[in-house]
């Protein structure tokens, strides 16, 4: 028998902050018991009344501070989780750039060590492809600029053409770096032919 007195009672709903005292199956009973005098009432006085108004304003700045602070907690936790999605986002750009400049870097190399090798071959024509397609990724690159004009020198020197190319790529190569000591030999090959 306690056992379901205890079990009927859990099944009730309890009173939550925000709900009212009177409910909808009992608000019926009271109107009904009020109209046949039942229920008696009794008068308040002004200073009874006084006192309920300071408890009921105070129970309502009680539920003000406590909704406030629930606003103020779901903000914080709103902004926190805002703030963290957008670094992520940012650092996944980030190294997106990073590995796009890894893979470029690394390109521009297999360019350089491939057209040393055809350098070394005295294939020019070959070297120079593969020089400008280092220039391409890094246009203003002194050390792929010095190579190709090298290139062009030595072709120039064996098939006299491209001579001009040469010697546009030289000055551009004596306006970044003027006293290279490196320059001269390719000077002197260009200037023999021109």
């Amino acid at each position: 028998m306690i056992q379901s007195l205890r079990s009927n009672k859990s099944l009730l709903r309890r009173k939550g902050m925000y709900d009212k005292e009177r409910r909808f199956l009992n608000t019926k009973k009271d109107a009904l018991a009020f109209q046949q005098g039942k229920i008696e009432v009794e008068k308040v006085t002004e200073a009874q009344l006084i006192q309920i108004r300071k408890k009921i304003t105070k129970q309502r700045q009680k539920e003000l501070l406590l909704t406030a602070i629930i606003a103020v907690v779901l903000v914080a936790i709103v902004v926190f989780f805002g703030v963290k999605f957008a670094n992520s986002e940012a650092k996944v750009k980030t190294d997106l750039k990073i590995e796009q400049e890894t893979e470029a870097y690394n390109q521009y190399l297999y360019f350089i060590v491939d057209g040393d090798s055809w350098f070394e071959k005295r294939k020019w024509h070959n070297a120079m492809f593969q020089y400008r397609k280092a220039l391409e990724l890094y246009p203003n690159d002194y050390d792929a600029m010095f190579r190709l004009t090298m290139a062009i020198s030595y072709k120039c020197e064996e098939t006299g053409k491209d001579c001009e190319l040469g010697s546009a790529y030289y000055k551009k190569l004596e306006a970044f770096n003027p006293t290279d000591p490196l320059l001269e030999p390719i000077a002197l090959r260009l200037q023999r032919l021109l």
